[in-house]
């Protein structure tokens, strides 16, 4: 998967997206449907049911409130609402927020140049783009304000700013991992996650400013956090919301929806081992420190 994202140029819906999503075919009932739900092992997130034909053309979506409200013999082909929105492969991340905020969606499918569903890209993923393309933002957060760095001395150029602002970012990322890995805030994750993306977009604005292999290294290191990260809060997410929908709901649909907020913190719990173990094997290596040292010359 991490190989076929690295497909895709930088800064599109395709480098951002995950190709881990929920699709059936249009003929699939809705009884059956449901099950194949309960039964999910690897998949980001399910907001939304994507409903393809035979040759996995995105043909309509519905949502798990719609499917577990409605018959069980029901093909989804006559739930579906056909009209949906997408986004194509090469679409630049900025445009991709732009769309999820504008049509207020919790995930958003990407399709290739034929119709294709590929992958999606959730609110999570697109929540800080246009914040992470701001360099002015960057230097407030570094303490630095929105300075001209013409103005200062050789020594204190571009390499220095940007060795702060990077720095400040790992430093404040690495603060919430003691909540992250206690589990009982889900706020933490979170909070790391959002600020390993900024970390990253100071990365690729300040990338001239190092050694290019170390650099790589280090940078690589900070994605698949943020990639790991990804699985556990968009289902903390989606637990959240199914569980603060339960109140709106009839008893007949509750017990449905109980049994997918169960299923779904066993998957919580089975993907934050992964993340667990990940943070594991970078302090073993000596990672934090390594990063510092580095940046910090």
């Amino acid at each position: 998967d991490v190989e076929r994202l690295l497909e895709y140029e930088e800064k599109t819906a395709g480098s951002i997206m995950t190709p881990n999503f929920f699709s059936l075919l249009q003929e699939t009932a809705a009884a059956e449907a449901t099950e194949r739900i309960r039964e999910l092992a690897d998949v980001e997130m399910v907001f939304y049911v994507y409903i393809v034909d035979e040759e996995n053309k995105l043909k309509g979506v519905l949502s798990l409130r719609q499917l577990v409200a409605t018959k069980p013999d029901t093909p989804l082909k006559d739930l579906m609402t056909s009209h949906l929105y997408t986004v194509h492969t090469d679409m630049l991340q900025e445009e991709v927020a732009r769309a999820v905020a504008r049509y207020n969606l919790l995930a958003i499918p990407v399709v290739n140049s034929i119709g294709q569903l590929v992958g999606i890209v959730t609110i999570d993923d697109v929540v800080d783009v246009i914040r992470e393309e701001n360099t002015e933002d960057m230097l407030k957060m570094a303490g630095t304000g929105a300075v001209d760095i013409t103005s200062r001395s050789i020594d204190d150029t571009l390499e220095a700013c940007a060795r702060q602002i990077i720095v400040n970012y790992f430093r404040q990322m690495m603060s919430y991992k003691e909540g992250v890995e206690d589990g009982t805030d889900i706020e933490f994750v979170h909070d790391m996650r959002v600020t390993s993306r900024r970390l990253r977009a100071a990365m690729d604005n300040f990338a001239g400013c190092f050694p290019k292999e170390p650099f790589k290294k280090h940078y690589k290191k900070v994605k698949v956090i943020t990639r790991t990260m990804g699985a556990v809060r968009d289902l903390d997410v989606l637990i959240a919301r199914f569980q603060k929908d339960l109140g709106s709901l009839s008893e007949a649909e509750q017990p449905d929806i109980r049994g997918l907020i169960e299923h779904l913190q066993h998957e919580r719990k089975a993907a934050r081992k992964p993340m667990l173990t990940l943070f594991a094997k970078l302090e073993k290596a000596g990672f934090e420190t390594e990063f510092l040292e580095f940046f910090s010359r």
